[in-house]
């Protein structure tokens, strides 16, 4: 296998998703509306921190840390690039 080849393949990055892609999948309605519009507008100089939406996602019993929330928004989590 090239480089070329296998940098295309961890692009792809199987397996399940990271915390807030879980968030994603499981909320419907309002709370994924509000998840989405936190992820759209969370980390360093937003209202709301990386760490702030890990805690959130973890009292609703999605376990993910800031660093996973931060990868999430850079599309370099399990989730794959979006």
């Amino acid at each position: 296998m090239s480089f070329a080849e296998a940098l295309t393949g961890a692009a792809k990055k199987p397996g399940g998703k990271c915390g807030a892609g879980q968030g994603l999948a499981t909320f419907t309605g309002k709370d994924h509306a509000a998840l989405v519009d936190a992820l759209a507008g969370c980390g360093p100089g937003h209202a709301v921190s990386y760490s702030q939406l890990a805690r959130a996602l973890k009292t609703e019993g999605i376990i993910t840390t800031s660093y996973g929330i931060g990868r999430h928004v850079d599309g370099s989590c399990s989730c794959g690039p979006r």
